[in-house]
């Protein structure tokens, strides 16, 4: 089988122009590889992008359930720490909402237009942040799934969204992380055309109140002061 669609590509078994017979066999820290394995090799192919403190851009499946899945999250759902940069493609906003209007879109040239909306959609926000809310959504997404009276996170209903940002508040050092989740579910609600959870009045506050206690300095006492505060007693 002829195979070869970029200059230079190795594989798994021997194809025509195969620069490695085994790209397993090959150290991979001089390269950037683009790897699409099938999911069999994919926990492989990451030990081994790891095991050569290598660079790569590797494509999989979004499955959670999957034995690779651990190698990219930590039990925390955060990315592990050589997973560098990420763009999520999101099905999950682009089968909802206004993007289910496509059934609608009859004509040929009208149904490429639609796709390429996709990605114009997308573009209006820098990559980086594209990529931070993505992410930050993701995180709404996953933990949105360990309850299930939760039925839907497209469109989320206010209160679940204000239950997640209170969860956040638990652990959150800082009042950005509280922040960034609340611009990211307003993001998808605006990508699939849907209402904004996050204009309500208990999400407001829940944000501001995250301001107030996550951005207070600790406010150390001083030794007189304590010395004066015992004596008063």
């Amino acid at each position: 089988m002829d195979n070869n669609k970029v200059d230079k590509f190795s594989s798994l078994y021997w194809n025509p122009g195969s620069s490695a017979v085994d790209a397993f066999s090959c150290h991979w820290a001089q390269e950037n590889n683009l790897l699409v394995p099938p999911v069999s090799l994919v926990c492989k192919c990451i030990n081994h992008l790891v095991r050569c403190k290598a660079e790569g851009t590797l494509i999989v499946p979004s499955w959670p359930s999957s034995p690779y899945w651990p190698l990219i999250f930590d039990e925390n759902t955060e990315y592990r720490s050589y997973v560098l940069d990420v763009l999520e493609f999101n099905e999950k906003i682009f089968s909802t909402g206004f993007w289910k209007n496509d059934t609608q879109v009859k004509h040929t040239e009208l149904k490429i237009l639609f796709r390429k909306m996709k990605n114009s959609v997308i573009d209006s926000k820098a990559r980086n942040t594209t990529v931070k809310y993505a992410y930050s959504f993701k995180r709404f997404v996953v933990w949105s799934e360990k309850y299930t009276e939760i039925k839907s996170v497209l469109p989320a209903n206010e209160i679940y969204v204000s239950l997640y940002l209170q969860y956040l508040m638990q652990s959150a050092k800082h009042y950005s992380t509280i922040e960034a989740a609340c611009y990211a579910i307003k993001w998808a609600h605006s990508l699939a055309g849907f209402e904004d959870p996050c204009a309500s009045d208990i999400v407001k506050c829940i944000v501001e109140a995250s301001k107030r206690k996550l951005n207070r300095p600790i406010q150390k006492k001083r030794t007189d002061e304590c010395k004066h505060h015992a004596q008063s007693f």
